[in-house]
Order: structure tokens, then C-alpha cells, then sequence
């Protein structure tokens, strides 16, 4: 059937019968004058070069363009169905669109719409491009419909609501799988809410999506629904575009060359070179155990944190890392954590990387970094609207010389609870090696015999128990609490080997701090080396200032101020000739049952004797001689009245004193 050029104004629907070959002259428009599908198509039905024009109809256009309908079943078996340059042409704007351009549908048991073939076809301004729909009311599998196994070829879909819309779900009793839409290509307007939305499985898209930036934030241009399953989206759009889809189906794909894959014209994963980045995991993390390396994470926002330390982003637990209240975090008031790795800079450094675990992956990222020679923070990453990716990479062209910081802002929770998490932090040297493994080419399989060399002047070594000054200091020297009293244990504990011993704090606040003061008199400790203290598990404070005077009647001048402590222990290089006082300012807990406990306080000092050699805390029993080698020495005992006196023996044996 050939239909000539002209204009036909049309009333009811034209349906094409089965084996009926319909082409049009390419002057021949079709006018629907009512709400109508304008071509339904039956099985092995071909039509060719219709245009179908909606743009001025006097009422408002809801059905299709041209109508499928799986009751005639459309089948593999000896079968062909076509529609081959189809033009159809919606009212024109720029939002609120009407109809549909193609609808296959199933809405009754056992009805199905395969092998369709559709090639050549221009859809535009319509709400819905081309739509695949299975009813939900088939809810048996005895009653099953499918809309599976259809061929789109060289399709332009523009100006629509939706482009491609599967209705249904990845198996039977509602399956829309295996459907193929091949160089399709879309415009987006601000009124588009998705270009392709799919609920079935199995579905191959080879599309390309222009100007997908003009959706409004709250929609995405492509939508995997929980129901969706093995689809694969192949276009030049990377998946790092985040606000671009959203995926809560099942092993769905989004492959693209402007993703950050190796490189396929080789079978090899390669390593880096200079500006030319790959990554593979672990092995390439610079960042990884940072913070043993001098790595400070420094939270400069207020958002509170939920759980977890700052550095637990650099461990290996991806399920760990820390929790924000991300209630008030918006992209004007947003989450910020910065990084300092000045201790051991990332040279070249590529694909900063933010990983969140069980969907806390912000909506919002901006990521910098600091390059340390052009003294400039750089921004290479920036994401909007990110509701399903859990991996936030920075692209390969995004480098910096030199990186001794790190800048991380986000914002908007995908969580009901409003929480945003950062499971780890990760980057790339495309000059040295990743710090996760030590690589037996450069280091020893196995270490040589470890040394502890003694404490040498100027020097923060210490080696346990043995090197400690302060052992015992509550008995020789004076210790007072001029703060917050304790809540518990005993100022001994503080310098005993006990290691369960403890003296403890309850809810030390910035106004009445924890005090802890040590005076040794007149006779100053000399060369003082270096000054610790120890807290108990899940004791610790956040503030810990450490203050000394170091001459005799001065005043005290601060040591070290910690703010933001997360560590069980503080040992600090406190070099000074002479020591007259210690004080330790302390409050703050880092725990929800406001604790702080103090195990221990020690330290080194380059030119006294330990106190520890002959344990002064036992019960001094020796197990052998105890011989002095100088006949001037000898015991010093203590009288009654405080007076010292040292006993020794002359030639016959007998034993005498003297008084010192």
C-alpha cells in the first residue's frame, strides 16, 4: 500500500494488518484530529517513511503515535515487523509534554511482543520517547507477558519527559528484557526527567546523551529501579558524571571510554608513569597508614561526628572510617576535612579517590589538592545529586607536581538517618611506589637482628620501662591535682608498672580541665630528653597541653598543645638543661562515657640515671651478690629521726656507721 504526498487529517486509528506493507511518499503527513493511537501495527506489518505530525492538534494528545499491542503476539517463529523512517513530531516546548512515540504494551495473560524491528526513527517533544510496558496486574506466572527481544536502530529521541521508558520487571511474570536500542541518540531539555528509566534486564543501550546538564538536580538522566538486572548502558557519558544516573538494580553496567579504565589496547594492567596514572587498589595506595607516617587529618567544619577516629581513613577496613551528622551539611555549609601529608609528599600525584561503604556516599563533592611547588590548591573533582556511586575518582588529567594536602568537602546524605560516611581516602604516586606493601626488590625479606641503642642527648628514644625518669615520682618528688579532682584511682598509679593501675577523670571540661603538676624543687631534673603520657582504652581526652619550667621560681612556658588527640599515648622531645616543673592541662573525652584515664607518665632524660635498674617497686629481693665495688659505698638507711646513715665494714668484719 503506497501512500501518496499530501496532508490526511485522521479520526481513528489507522491499523495496518498482518503482511501489509505501508510506505509513505516522502511529502505524506499524517494529522491525528482526535486523542487517538494514530498507526497500530499487527503482526509482520511494515511500515515506512510515515511522518506523523501532533504539533497543532486543537486537544491535548495522550496516546501513541504508533501502538503496539502484545494480545496479536509478535514472535520469533517466522515472523518480521517493521517500522523503518519514521518521523514524529510533538507540539514543540521545552517541559510538559503529552503521548508517547512508540508504546508496545502487554496487558493481558500470555500476550507477548518480540522480534519488533524499528530503524530510522525521529521522536521529538513527546512525554515519553519509546515505551516498553508490561501491566502490573499480571502478577502469576501462569498469566505471563513479555515485551522481550525488539531492535531500535539509529534513533534520535528530543525534547521528552522520558526517552526510553521499560516498564516492568527483569523475569517473568512481567519480563522487558533483551531489548537492543543501538546508536541512539538524545537531546535533554530542562523539563527531561529521565533519557532512558528501566525497571526489566538484560537491555543493551548505545546512546549518547547531549546536554544532560540542563536536568534539574532532583532527576538523573538514567535510572536502574531495584527490579532492574544485568543492563549495560554504553556511552561516551563516564559514570564519574554522578549526577547523570542512578543505579539500585543489579549488576548494571555503565561503560564508557571517558571512564577511568586501563587501557584495552593491551593485555597488561601496567603501573604508572609520570602523568600517565593507573591504579590498581591497594597495591598503588600512597595514602594507605598515612597517619603512622605523619599523616594529620584535620576536621575544619563543625558537623558532628557520629563514629570513628579522622585516620581510620587511611586503614585497610573499608567498612570502618568515619560517620558525620550530615543534618546541616549543604553545599553552602558543607562537611570539610583536610589532610596534611607535608611528612611525605605525593609526587605526581593522580586519581584522589573517596570511598563510602553501605550507600553513605555524600549527594556532593569537592575534592583539592595542594601542590606544595606552585603553592596553589587545585581542584580536581567535583560531583552533584550522587545517589549511587560509592567510589568518587578524580580524572587522570587532574595531577598536581607536588601534593602535601589534601581538601575534602561534602554534603547531602542519601541515608534516611541524614549520615554521611568516608570509609577511606585513597591516591596514587605516578612516580613512586604505593605504600600498602613493602616490595622485596627494595626491602629485606627478613629484617636484620633489631637494635635498641641507648638514649643519646637530643634525642626522643626511648626504650620502655627501663628509660624511665619519673618512675616512683609521686615519692620523690611533690604531685598535686590543682584541677578537676579525680573520680577515681590514685595519683601513684600514674607512675607505677602497674599497668592496670590508673588514675581517672570524669567529664574534664575546657573550663575545669584535668591538672596534673609535678614539682622536683630545687634539684631540677637535667637534660630532660622527652615526656609521655598514657591513656587507658577508650579513655582518652581530645586536649592535652603540656607546660615546664625551667628555671628556679619561673613560670611556666607551654610545651606541646594537643587539640584533637585520638591516640592513647603522647610523647613529646622536651629537651631543657634544667626541669623545675611539669604541669599537664587535660579535658575533653573523646568517649560517650566522658572518661579520661591516666596509666602513665614518663620520661627520658640524657644525664641521670634511670630509676629502674634494681626494681624499687618489689620487694628488693636479689638472688645473688650484691657486691660493692667502691669501700666507700655501701647501704644508706633512713633513722627515726629523718637522719641518713651509710653502714660498712673494716678489715676484721665488724660493721659501723656514719652519719650523712
Amino acid at each position: 500500500m503506497f501512500i501518496p504526498d499530501g496532508v490526511y487529517g485522521i479520526m481513528k486509528t489507522i491499523v495496518v494488518p498482518p503482511r501489509v506493507r505501508m510506505i509513505f511518499a516522502p511529502n505524506a503527513v499524517l494529522k491525528p484530529l482526535a486523542d487517538i493511537n494514530v498507526i497500530q501495527m499487527k503482526p509482520e506489518a511494515y511500515v515506512e517513511g510515515a511522518t506523523i505530525d501532533l504539533r497543532n492538534m486543537k486537544v491535548p494528545f495522550t496516546k501513541a503515535a504508533i501502538y503496539f499491542n502484545a494480545t496479536d503476539i509478535f514472535q520469533f517463529y517466522e515472523q518480521t515487523h517493521m517500522l523503518k523512517d519514521i518521523n514524529i513530531l510533538g507540539k514543540h516546548a521545552t517541559s510538559g509534554w503529552t503521548g508517547t512515540g512508540i508504546l508496545m504494551e502487554a496487558t493481558t495473560p500470555m500476550s507477548y511482543i518480540d522480534n519488533v524491528k524499528c530503524n530510522n526513527v525521529t521522536i521529538t517533544n513527546m512525554q515519553k520517547g519509546i515505551h516498553l510496558r508490561v501491566d502490573p496486574k499480571i502478577t502469576k506466572e501462569a498469566d505471563m507477558a513479555w515485551v522481550n527481544a525488539n531492535f531500535f536502530h539509529q534513533v534520535t529521541i528530543m525534547n521528552v519527559e522520558y526517552g526510553l521508558y521499560l516498564e516492568g520487571d527483569s523475569k517473568v511474570p512481567r519480563d522487558v528484557g533483551g531489548n537492543i536500542f543501538d546508536q541512539v541518540q538524545f537531546q535533554a531539555e530542562q523539563g527531561t526527567k529521565r533519557l532512558i528509566y528501566c525497571e526489566g534486564g538484560t537491555n543493551r543501550f548505545d546512546i549518547f546523551g547531549w546536554d544532560i546538564h540542563k536536568l534539574k538536580p532532583t532527576e538523573a538522566a538514567y535510572e536502574f529501579t531495584e527490579s532492574s538486572r544485568f543492563n549495560e548502558i554504553k556511552s561516551p557519558m563516564a559514570q564519574e558524571i554522578t549526577e547523570a544516573w542512578i543505579d539500585e538494580g543489579y549488576l548494571n553496567q555503565l561503560p564508557s571510554p571517558n571512564n577511568y579504565v586501563s587501557d584495552k589496547r593491551i593485555n597488561a594492567l601496567p603501573i604508572s608513569l609520570p602523568y600517565v596514572p593507573n591504579f590498581i587498589g591497594n597495591q598503588d595506595d600512597y595514602l594507605v597508614n598515612g597517619h603512622k607516617r605523619g599523616y594529620t587529618v584535620t576536621q575544619v567544619s563543625t558537623h558532628p561526628i557520629v563514629n570513628g577516629e579522622l585516620t581510620d581513613i587511611f586503614t585497610f577496613d573499608t567498612e570502618s572510617g568515619i560517620t558525620f551528622d550530615a543534618k546541616n551539611a549543604t553545599y553552602e555549609n558543607p562537611i570539610v576535612i583536610e589532610i596534611n601529608t607535608f611528612s611525605d609528599p605525593i609526587l605526581y600525584a593522580a586519581f584522589l579517590t573517596v570511598m563510602s561503604s553501605w550507600g553513605s556516599q555524600p549527594q556532593g563533592f569537592e575534592m583539592e589538592m595542594y601542590d606544595e611547588l606552585s603553592k596553589k590548591w587545585i581542584g580536581v573533582h567535583w560531583t552533584k545529586n550522587n545517589r549511587s556511586q560509592a567510589i568518587a575518582v578524580s580524572a587522570p588529567w587532574a595531577m598536581v607536581d607536588k601534593c602535601t594536602k589534601i581538601r575534602i568537602k561534602c554534603w547531602g546524605s542519601n541515608l534516611a538517618n541524614k549520615q554521611i560516611g568516608i570509609s577511606r581516602v585513597m591516591m596514587t604516586s605516578t612516580k613512586l611506589g604505593g605504600k600498602a606493601y613493602l616490595p622485596y626488590t627494595e626491602y629485606q625479606r627478613e629484617l636484620p637482628e633489631i637494635s635498641f641503642p641507648p638514649t643519646l642527648p637530643n634525642k626522643k628514644i626511648m626504650v620502655g620501662d627501663q628509660d624511665d625518669v619519673l618512675l616512683l615520682a609521686d615519692k620523690r618528688y611533690k604531685v598535686n591535682l590543682p584541677g578537676a579532682p579525680k573520680s577515681a584511682g590514685n595519683i601513684w598509679a600514674m607512675f607505677s608498672m602497674r599497668r592496670e593501675q590508673f588514675c581517672r577523670w570524669t567529664n574534664p571540661t575546657v573550663a575545669a580541665p584535668a591538672i596534673i603538676e609535678i614539682d622536683f624543687g630545687d634539684k631540677p631534673l637535667q637534660f630532660l630528653e622527652s615526656i609521655g603520657i598514657e591513656f587507658g582504652w577508650t579513655e582518652t581526652p581530645k586536649n592535652i597541653k603540656i607546660e615546664r619550667v625551667t628555671s628556679l621560681n619561673g613560670s611556666y612556658v607551654q610545651l606541646s598543645n594537643i587539640n584533637g588527640n585520638a591516640s592513647d599515648v603522647i610523647h613529646v622531645a622536651a629537651r631543657s638543661a634544667n626541669t623545675y616543673k611539669l604541669r599537664f592541662t587535660i579535658s575533653l573525652s573523646n568517649h560517650e562515657n566522658t572518661l579520661v584515664r591516666v596509666n602513665r607518665i614518663f620520661a627520658t632524660t640524657g644525664d641521670d640515671y634511670p630509676k629502674v635498674f634494681v626494681n624499687t617497686e618489689s620487694d628488693n629481693t636479689v638472688y645473688g651478690d650484691l657486691r660493692f665495688g667502691d669501700k666507700t659505698k655501701g647501704p644508706v638507711l633512713q633513722s627515726e629521726d629523718g637522719s641518713f646513715w651509710r653502714i660498712s665494714i673494716d678489715s676484721t668484719g665488724n660493721l659501723k656507721t656514719t652519719k650523712l
